[in-house]
Parts: C-alpha cells; sequence; structure tokens
C-alpha cells in the first residue's frame, strides 16, 4: 500500500490524537485528523496548479510542517517530491517547480511559495493510488560531507527495506515505541524515513526544539520514548542532562550515527540522557547497515556495530578489487535497501558503484562474527608530518580532553607550509585551557596536536547531524601559529 495512505488510514483512525510536534512556543501538537485536513487543503492548492502523476517537484522548505505535508500531498497525487537539502543540491535534478518558504535565488522553473494559507484551501481528495515497489517516492540528497550532494531515489520498496534493517538493528524497543524525538532534518532521507514511519505507525513524532529546556519539559509531557540524533547533538542533550538530572527520565532508548562516537560522550548520554544507547552506521543510500548497544563495542577501537542480517558486507583490497578475509580494506554494501546508482546518472562512471554493491569509500574491517570497525575514509586521510590519520581520529582524540564538550578540527598550511590542526572546541563545565593544553601534550601525538583552538557555544552541524566541515573552516579563519602549543582564542 502506498505509504500515503496508510499514513491517511491513521488519519482516520486516530482522530483528535496528536501526529506531530512541531516544537517552540505554545501549543505545538497537530492532530491527525488536523493533518488531514492540511493534506487535503495541499493537495487542492497543488491539483490546481497543475501537478500530475510522475511531476518532479522540489521541496526547499524550512517549515517542518510544510515539508511533511507538501511531501504527503505530492505522493498522493502521483507526483515525486525532490527535497534539496542545501542551496548547492539545488539545480542538480531538473524540476517542473520549486516549493519553498525562503526567499530562493532564480530557478530554471516556477517556484511557488507556500503559506499558511495552503493549509486550509479548498480541500481535494484523489482517488487511493496503487504503486509498484520500484515506483519513487521521494528524492533526497546525500549530505555532501565528502563532496557535492548527490541525488538519492528512495522507491517504495528501498523505505520498506530501511525500515527492516531498523527494527533488524534497533530490535523490539525502537519498532514498538512509538513516540519518538528526531533531530536529523526531515530534508535527509533518514529524517524522511523517521517521520513517515512514525505516522504511518499512528505514533507521535517531534520536531527539533530549539531550546533545550522546552525540549526536556516536552519529553516530559509527551512520554517521548526514543531520541534519534547524532554524536553532536547528543552533546547538548548530555550537558543540558548533567545541570539537570532526571530531565530525560522519559527516554527508554538513544539511536545515534552518522558521525563517530567518542566513548567520553557515550559515557555521558548514558548517565545523563539513557543508560541505553545504540549506534549505528548508515547512509542515505544504504540505510542502517551495521548497528549495537555502545557496551558491546570498544568505539575507541573504531567499532561500529553488527551488520545486518538482511545485507551483505564484504571488504576488498583497494587495488585488486578481491575480497580480503582479515585486516582493512574498502568497504561495500548490497541488499535489498542499498541503491544501485545515483538518480540521473550512470553507475559504470561512478567509482562508488560495482554491479549490485555499493562503495561509500570507507576503509574497515570485518570480523568472523559480523562486527564492522571503521578507519576513516579513503579521501579524508591526511599526511601530518608523514603520519597520517583522519578528522574523526584526530576528534576522538580531543574530545576524551578534560572538559571538551565537542570538537571539530580543520586542517591548513602554516607559514612553513606544514599542514597543521586546527580545533574548534564546546567547552564544558570542567574546562580549563591549562588542563587541555597538559592533556594534548601528554596524551596526543604530536603531530596532532592543535596548534590553534577556537572556541565556541556549539559545533555547526547540517541536516544530517554531521560536522558542517565548511562552516567549521569559516569559523576557524585566520592565520596559523609555528607552535605545537594550542592557542586559545575565543569566538563569539
Amino acid at each position: 500500500m502506498n505509504i500515503v495512505e496508510q499514513i491517511l488510514q491513521q488519519c482516520e483512525k486516530m482522530g483528535s490524537e496528536p501526529a506531530l510536534s512541531l516544537g517552540g512556543v505554545g501549543s505545538d501538537t497537530v492532530s491527525y485528523s488536523r493533518l488531514q485536513t492540511y493534506l487535503d487543503g495541499v493537495c487542492g492548492v497543488l491539483h490546481r496548479a497543475g501537478v500530475k502523476p510522475g511531476f518532479l517537484c522540489g521541496l526547499f522548505l524550512e517549515n517542518n510542517l510544510f515539508n511533511i505535508v507538501a511531501s504527503l500531498a505530492l505522493n498522493r497525487l502521483g507526483a515525486v517530491p525532490v527535497a534539496f537539502n542545501s542551496l548547492a543540491a539545488l539545480g542538480t535534478v531538473e524540476c517542473g517547480a520549486i516549493i519553498t518558504d525562503l526567499n530562493l535565488p532564480p530557478q530554471n522553473c516556477p517556484v511557488w511559495r507556500m503559506d499558511e494559507a495552503w493549509l486550509l484551501d479548498e480541500p481535494y481528495r484523489p482517488d487511493p493510488r496503487s504503486v509498484q515497489g520500484s515506483d519513487i517516492c521521494r528524492i533526497g540528497f546525500t549530505s555532501g560531507s565528502t563532496g557535492a550532494p548527490k541525488a538519492v531515489a528512495v522507491t517504495y520498496d528501498k523505505l520498506v527495506a530501511n525500515i527492516a534493517q531498523q527494527d533488524a538493528s534497533r530490535g523490539l524497543e525502537f519498532a514498538h515505541a512509538k513516540r519518538r524525538l528526531g533531530y536529523i532534518g526531515i530534508s535527509t532521507v533518514y529524517g524522511y524515513l523517521n517521520t513517515v514511519r512514525t505516522l504511518s505507525e499512528g505514533g507521535l513524532f517531534c520536531f527539533r526544539d530549539p531550546e533545550m529546556a522546552r525540549e526536556a519539559r516536552r519529553i516530559a509531557m509527551y512520554g517521548v520514548q526514543v531520541l534519534i540524533a547524532s554524536p553532536g547533538q547528543l552533546t547538548l542533550f548530555a550537558r543540558f542532562g548533567r545541570l539537570n538530572p532526571g530531565a530525560f527520565a522519559a527516554l527508554q532508548l538513544v539511536t545515534t550515527g552518522g558521525s563517530p562516537l567518542p566513548a567520553a560522550l557515550a559515557a555521558r548520554v548514558q548517565e545523563f540522557v539513557c543508560p541505553k544507547l545504540i549506534y549505528s552506521y548508515g547512509s542515505s543510500e544504504t540505510g542502517v547497515v551495521a548497528a549495537a548497544p555502545v557496551e558491546r563495542l570498544d568505539l575507541e577501537k573504531g567499532e561500529i556495530g553488527f551488520v545486518n542480517s538482511g545485507l551483505e558486507v564484504s571488504i576488498v583490497d583497494p587495488t585488486t578489487r578481491l575480497p580480503i578475509i582479515s585486516g582493512k580494506g574498502h568497504l561495500r554494501i548490497r541488499g535489498p535497501g542499498v541503491i544501485r546508482s545515483y538518480y540521473g546518472q550512470d553507475p559504470a562512471e561512478d567509482p562508488h558503484f560495482d554491479g549490485d554493491w555499493f562503495c561509500p569509500g570507507d576503509i574497515a574491517a570485518l570480523s568472523p562474527d559480523g562486527l564492522l570497525t571503521m578507519s576513516g575514509r579513503e579521501d579524508g586521510v591526511v599526511n601530518i608530518g608523514g603520519v597520517k590519520s583522519t578528522a574523526e581520529a584526530i576528534e576522538a582524540m580531543l574530545h576524551a580532553g578534560p572538559g571538551v564538550a565537542g570538537v571539530a578540527v580543520t586542517f591548513a598550511p602554516d607559514r612553513f607550509g606544514l599542514t597543521r590542526v586546527q580545533a574548534l572546541v564546546v567547552p564544558g563545565e570542567k574546562w580549563s585551557e591549562a588542563a587541555f593544553a597538559n592533556y594534548c601534550n601528554r596524551s596526543v601525538t604530536s603531530n596532532f596536536r592543535p596548534v590553534r583552538v577556537v572556541m565556541a557555544h556549539t559545533i555547526p552541524l547540517g541536516p544530517s547531524g554531521k560536522i558542517d566541515r565548511q562552516a567549521v573552516e569559516a569559523l576557524m579563519k585566520g592565520p596559523m601559529l609555528a607552535t605545537n602549543t594550542p592557542a586559545i582564542e575565543t569566538n563569539a
């Protein structure tokens, strides 16, 4: 059945029960009956605008309610929403129109400005549409953290397979918990999946509230059971939970992934947010590939979880591309929820695809019992003074320092042209410049000690919850120092 029809069935069944919590000040919930009203209204607007089956319509929306309602309305009309998650992605897929609530630069297609009036416009209820598993229900984009954003077509088959992968990796507790709080943006494939899945099950999906005190009250008030957030986003919860014991007592499970999880952060999350913490590895292209409770993992060694039974994972030699039995190599993945090409691209011309295998560019090892260990990315290795590492590995080392609540590193040449490490640090309660410098001198390999440290309130994150490397670079602009002693600066 079409995912929209499943949600509409829940609208009829659940009535006045809350479907969405939007966050912010005042009443923030949207009931299932109200959601149906909004869908009918937006369907009317789009139908009268000439949207027909097969129409590709871009979405570039800041308002979460607009985003989910417009997406579902387009599906209901047989159209395909293209969820742009950045200005860089605009124009990479040719659309018949773009729906937005922002001021966009001129585009090569009509731009329709969505506002509150769309939600209550003259309703239109099209007949239910049957769909094939290979039909595209949405086009999303990769985060672009390792290059330009790439278009990923989410078919109905992929949607179903990715939901099954979630359940296989996170267990019945996740599947049965219907009140979920998602910090991964709905413009991402993963954020969209979590939203529509929750609505199709008659649950309550909560979008992020920018104010943590309100967030804690909302979790308690609605009895939110599951928090879905990146490691960077979890630093905010850990900091608030330490200062406000019991603030997140309603949570039964926290799931995280998308970037390395420092062991020190995992311990703080278990102590101050929720003791049950599951770490996972996956991507827009694959869905969840591997996961495990953090107590079963050695995070400092890069262990990331056990491979899902429905997927096949192989480690290959980077030169011969032949499978290797043990040791590190290039990771490749295949399965029913894994794409075989980027939308509109020839897979034969893309090194990420090898037949029905997807090759993410990660360096990994796989144990005989299916435990996946990551060592960074092929294109993320840096050579500093003859010693190779990755940004993620260096960040993990620095995150273990005293009083470090968050960290992101960049690389730049000093005045002699030598590559040096710079660090953007979010200070925790026990932060001390002297203690951090002592820790670096004592515990961090000399090549990886930051020569410059800039203080910030938060680490910039993209819609997927990953570190926004370009934003970090912008914050770190300035001359480098030719010294291994960190220079501490404050970023206002």
